[in-house]
């Protein structure tokens, strides 16, 4: 049974809030919250720091920051790279975006509008109390994206007019490695074989074309996805 895959946008272990001054374990954040409540969802998820690539990690991001049915973007500490990654997600997609950020600190005017939903992290950890209000939190929100999209882009928002890139103009050829060889998860209608790294390998490609070019296709390196 195909499932949907969430990309998570976010720093990496421990950082400084260059607001509070307070060091933030993001680590923490994605283990007691994030990934459980994607997971509980039903949905596959997905890391930056879970893809190995063998070439140029940048093109990986890219594919899953326009490919992935859902991207939550957790902007505490204000990383740069996530910011930048939730304005290019906000560009491509239009809807089926989520925010969250610890509870302190300010929010950027620019996103300020959007719904965001706020944690409460104690710095070196999430409460178990924290992690149990907001896992079912967040869960209800992914579902509600999956099942009644609304458009979450200021872009879109604001620029009516404005058009989301179509899939159909690019060509994605996809590997994903399974460290768990869960055979019943299939991604875009991929097919299991056997593999010497690990239990299974899945294959799946999205084939369409220019309307006015000839066929390209752009292979996006292996995943592992624990």
């Amino acid at each position: 049974m195909e499932r949907n895959l969430c990309f998570i946008v976010m720093g990496f272990g421990k950082k400084k809030d260059p607001d509070t001054n307070r060091t933030i374990d993001l680590d923490a954040t994605y283990k007691k919250i994030i990934r459980p409540a994607v997971e509980s969802a039903g949905c596959k998820c997905i890391r930056a720091d879970e893809i190995v690539e063998s070439g140029i990690i940048d093109r990986s991001m890219y594919a899953l920051l326009y490919y992935a049915d859902i991207v939550i973007a957790d902007i505490s500490t204000f990383n740069p790279n996530a910011i930048y990654e939730l304005g290019v997600r906000h560009a491509l997609r239009p809807y089926s975006t989520i925010i969250i950020k610890e509870d302190e600190g300010k929010i950027p005017f620019d996103i300020g509008h959007d719904r965001i939903i706020s944690y409460k992290h104690l710095g070196n950890e999430i409460s178990e109390a924290e992690a149990k209000k907001c896992i079912p939190q967040l869960r209800t929100l992914i579902q509600s994206v999956i099942n009644e999209p609304k458009t979450d882009s200021p872009l879109y928002s604001y620029i009516h007019q404005i058009k989301k890139p179509e899939s159909k103009s690019l060509v994605f050829t996809f590997r994903f490695i399974f460290r768990d060889a869960s055979a019943d998860y299939v991604y875009r209608g991929a097919c299991p074989y056997p593999s010497s790294s690990c239990s299974y390998h899945f294959q799946s490609c999205l084939t369409v074309s220019y309307s006015s070019r000839s066929l390209d296709t752009y292979t996006v390196s292996d995943y592992v996805l624990h």
